[in-house]
C-alpha cells in the first residue's frame, strides 16, 4: 500500500495560521483504488473538535483516487477518533456557509467528492459527541480578478446599432427597404454588411492577413490542444502555394441519396408516440436536413435566441422540410419541425460560443474562424459573445450544466431512437422508462457515475414495495407499464433534486403543460384534496358516533343482564326458602307419625314437653347413626342444599364422638334429627 508524507497544518477557514512543525502527522497508509493515481491533486481540511491546540486543524494533500470511505476511517482513527465517533462534510449551500453532512456510507463519501469537483477542497469536522448546529461559516469563494488594461469604466457599444440604421434608411428611402432587409440570414449579413461599410468598420475577408488585428506571436493564451472543445477548429498547416479546399461542413447528402436510391421525392419518417422524437432508419437524415435548412434560413445577427427569430423564417424552414418528406400523417408536424429547429440552433450558437472561449484574444478568434459561418457574422457574435449580458447568460448555464449529477452515454442518439432499437421485435412494445434509464447510462455493464446508480437501485427497490402492496392481481403480479414510468419519474426527481414540471427522457419534443393548464391542474388537485379531506372528517365523525351508540347499547344490555340476573336470584331465593319450610313440616309429621306408633306399642320414658325425642342419657344405649347427605339441586341461577338425617341399625353410645358431632350440628342450626332406631 503506498503511504503519503507527514501532511502540515495550514491556514484554517477562521483566518489562523498553522505551522506544520509544531504538530506533525504519521505517515498515512491508504488503499489505492484499482484505477490507479489520477493525478490531480485535492486538498482535506480536518477540523479536530477536543483534540489539543496544535492538532485541532491537518489540512492534507491527496490525490482524488485515495479519498473514499474506508481511506477516510483510517484518517479518523489516525487523528485520535474511533470509529464511533463522528464524521461531518461542510457542504457548501452559499457563498460563505456550509451544512454539516454526516459521512457513514460509501455513497455518502462519493457525493461529496462529486460535490467539490470544481473547487477541489474538502472541509470534514470530526467530534466524539454528535453536533446540534448543523449550519456553519466557511471561507468565502475566491474569484479570481480580471485584470485589464485600462481599469477606467467601460460602456460596451451597442452591437444591433445596425437595426437604427436600417430603420431611418428605410424610412427615408423606402425603395431600399427591399435590398436591405433583416430577416433572413443572408439578407442580415447583406445588411449588416453594409452597415460596417458606412461605419468604415468592415473587417478584411481575409482573416489571417488582416492588418487591424494584431498578429500575436507567442500564443501563450491559447489552450493547448487537449484542452480545445472538439468541435473548435484546429490550426491548419500553412502550405505555399495556392490554399487547399476541405469538404467543410456537409449537410443534406444522405437525404438526396437516398431519393435518388428509391426513385421517390418524399422519404418517410416516424415519431415516438410516447417520448416524440423521430425514429426509424431516417430519423437521422431528417434531423440533419431540418438543420441544414435551420441554418441556412435563420439569422446569426441581431437575434440572441430562437424566439427573436421572425415568423416568416420559421413557416420557411418547415415548408422546405415538409417539401422533402412526407408527413401528412403526423399530427402537428409543422410544430415538430420548428421544435427540432429550436434545439439545433440552440445548440449551433452554443458550439459557436465554446469556440470563442477556446481562445483568448479576438486575434486568435478571427484566425480560427468556424467554416460554417460568414466573416461577418463571426465579427458580429465576437462583439456578442464578449458583452456582459451574455456573459451573465453563459455563467448561468455552464453553473446549471455543473449541477447535473446523472450523465447518459449515448452521445447524439436520442432517447426516442434508442427506445425505437431495443422494442420487442414481435410485439413492437418498447421499454419503460426504468429499462430505458439501465440501457442509456451504462456502458459494457458500468454505470457512467453514481447518482445514475442510485436511481436504478431506487426505482427497482420502489417497484418491489409496489409489488408487495399490491392486493389484487388484476394484470399479473409486476407493477404496470404506467406505475413503472411514475415510480421512475418520481425517484428520478428525488434523487437528483430536479424541481421542472417535464418528464425525463421526453426532451424538445414532448407535450409540456402550459401555465393555465398547470394552474388549472393545481387548483383541481387542491379542490379534490380538500373534498377528500371533508370525507374522511365526515367519516370519522360517523365512526364516532357508532361507537358511542354501540357503547350506549352495550351499557344497557349489561344494565338489563344485572337486573334479569337480580330477579332470578331472588326468585329462587324465595322458591329455595319454601321448599325448605315444606320439608321440615313434612319431616316432622314424619316423625311424629313414626314416634306416635312406638309410643302406642312402648310407652315413653323420656320427652319434652314438646315431643321432640331426645337420646338417652346415662348407662342408657340408643341405636342410631346421624348422617349428613347434602343433595344440591342446580339450576342455571343458584343451588339449594337440603340437610336431613335418617337411622340405621346402627348402635349409638352416648359417648360415641358421632353423638357430640350430631348435637354440634344441631346447636348451629341445622336440620338434624336424633332418634333411637325403630
Amino acid at each position: 500500500m503506498p503511504s503519503i508524507a507527514d501532511p502540515t497544518m495550514a491556514a484554517t477557514d477562521d483566518g489562523r495560521e498553522k505551522d506544520g512543525d509544531d504538530a506533525p502527522l504519521e505517515t498515512l497508509s491508504l488503499d489505492l483504488p484499482p484505477d490507479g493515481e489520477k493525478g490531480e491533486l485535492w486538498n482535506i481540511l480536518f477540523e479536530c473538535i477536543g483534540a489539543p491546540r496544535d492538532r485541532d486543524f491537518v489540512e492534507l494533500g491527496l490525490d482524488r483516487a485515495y479519498i473514499s470511505f474506508f481511506n477516510l476511517l483510517r484518517l479518523q482513527e489516525q487523528l485520535g477518533y474511533s470509529l464511533r465517533d463522528y464524521m461531518y462534510h461542510k457542504k457548501r449551500c452559499g457563498k460563505d456557509v456550509a451544512s454539516l453532512e454526516v459521512i457513514d456510507t460509501q455513497r455518502k463519501a462519493r457525493e461529496m467528492v462529486e460535490s467539490n469537483e470544481t473547487e477541489r477542497r474538502i472541509r470534514i469536522t470530526m467530534t466524539k459527541d454528535p453536533l446540534t448546529e448543523l449550519q456553519v461559516s466557511i471561507s468565502p469563494i475566491k474569484h479570481t480578478r480580471e485584470t485589464t488594461m485600462n481599469e477606467e469604466p467601460h460602456v460596451e457599444e451597442d452591437i444591433n446599432e445596425y437595426k437604427i440604421w436600417l430603420a431611418e434608411m428605410v424610412y427615408v428611402y423606402p425603395e431600399m427597404g427591399k435590398e436591405y432587409k433583416d430577416d433572413y440570414r443572408q439578407a442580415t449579413i447583406k445588411t449588416y454588411k453594409q452597415w460596417l461599410t458606412t461605419q468604415n468598420k468592415l473587417p478584411d475577408d481575409h482573416t489571417n492577413d488582416d492588418p487591424t488585428i494584431p498578429e500575436d506571436e507567442t500564443q501563450d493564451s491559447t489552450p493547448s490542444l487537449t484542452k480545445w472543445p472538439s468541435h473548435a477548429r484546429r490550426h491548419k498547416e500553412k502550405v505555399n502555394g495556392p490554399k487547399k479546399r476541405g469538404r467543410g461542413t456537409l449537410k443534406g447528402y444522405t437525404g438526396a441519396y437516398k431519393r435518388i436510391k428509391i426513385g421517390s421525392q418524399k422519404l418517410q419518417i416516424q415519431f415516438s408516440s410516447r417520448l416524440g422524437g423521430p425514429i426509424g432508419i431516417n430519423h437521422r437524415t431528417f434531423v440533419d436536413e431540418v438543420t441544414m435548412f435551420t441554418r441556412m434560413r435563420t439569422p446569426l445577427i441581431g437575434v440572441k435566441s430562437w424566439k427573436d427569430v421572425m415568423d416568416n423564417v420559421k413557416e420557411s424552414i418547415a415548408s422546405d422540410v415538409l417539401n422533402k418528406w412526407d408527413l401528412q400523417n403526423i399530427d402537428n408536424a409543422e410544430q415538430k419541425i420548428l421544435d427540432i429547429a429550436r434545439e439545433r440552433y440552440k445548440g449551433w450558437r452554443g458550439t459557436l460560443s465554446a469556440t470563442y472561449k477556446a481562445y483568448k484574444t479576438d486575434a486568435d478568434r478571427m484566425k480560427n474562424k468556424p467554416e460554417d459561418v460568414d466573416t461577418i457574422e463571426w465579427y458580429y457574435l465576437l462583439k456578442y459573445f464578449a458583452t456582459e449580458e451574455f456573459k451573465q447568460i453563459s455563467r448561468k448555464n455552464t453553473g446549471c450544466c455543473k449541477e447535473k449529477k446523472s450523465k447518459h452515454c449515448t452521445g447524439s442518439t436520442s432517447f426516442s431512437q434508442r427506445s425505437f432499437q431495443q422494442r420487442d421485435q414481435e410485439t413492437g412494445e418498447k421499454p419503460d422508462d426504468i429499462e430505458l434509464w439501465l440501457s442509456t447510462h451504462t456502458r459494457n455493464g458500468r454505470w457512467t457515475n453514481s447518482a445514475s446508480q442510485d436511481v436504478y437501485s431506487v426505482c427497482i427497490i420502489n417497484a418491489i414495495s409496489r409489488l408487495s402492496e399490491r392486493e389484487t392481481e388484476q394484470e399479473g403480479n409486476n407493477p404496470t407499464r404506467k406505475e413503472r414510468n411514475d415510480i421512475f419519474q418520481k425517484t428520478y426527481k428525488e434523487i437528483i433534486g430536479c424541481k421542472t414540471t417535464r418528464i425525463y427522457g421526453h426532451r424538445a419534443l414532448a407535450k409540456y403543460p402550459t401555465r393555465a393548464q398547470l394552474m388549472v391542474a393545481q387548483i383541481e388537485h387542491s379542490r379534490v384534496t380538500a373534498a377528500d379531506q371533508q370525507k374522511r372528517i365526515e367519516l370519522e365523525a360517523d365512526v364516532q358516533k357508532l361507537k358511542e351508540q354501540v357503547a350506549r347499547d352495550v351499557a344497557e344490555r349489561e344494565k338489563f343482564a344485572q337486573e334479569v340476573e337480580e330477579r332470578e336470584q331472588l326468585k329462587w331465593e324465595e322458591l329455595r326458602e319454601q321448599l325448605r319450610k315444606d320439608f321440615r313440616a313434612q319431616l316432622r309429621k314424619e316423625m311424629q307419625s313414626m314416634f306416635a306408633a312406638k309410643q302406642q306399642s312402648n310407652p315413653p320414658s323420656n320427652t319434652e314437653n314438646d315431643g321432640t325425642p331426645v337420646l338417652p342419657v346415662g348407662n342408657q344405649r340408643g341405636q342410631g347413626i346421624v348422617r349428613k347427605i347434602q343433595i344440591e339441586w342446580s339450576t342455571g341461577w343458584s343451588s339449594i342444599t337440603f340437610c336431613y338425617c335418617f337411622v340405621e341399625k346402627y348402635r349409638l353410645d352416648v359417648d360415641d364422638p358421632r353423638q357430640s358431632q350430631a348435637k354440634e350440628l344441631h346447636n348451629r342450626g341445622q336440620d338434624i334429627a336424633i332418634f333411637p332406631s325403630l
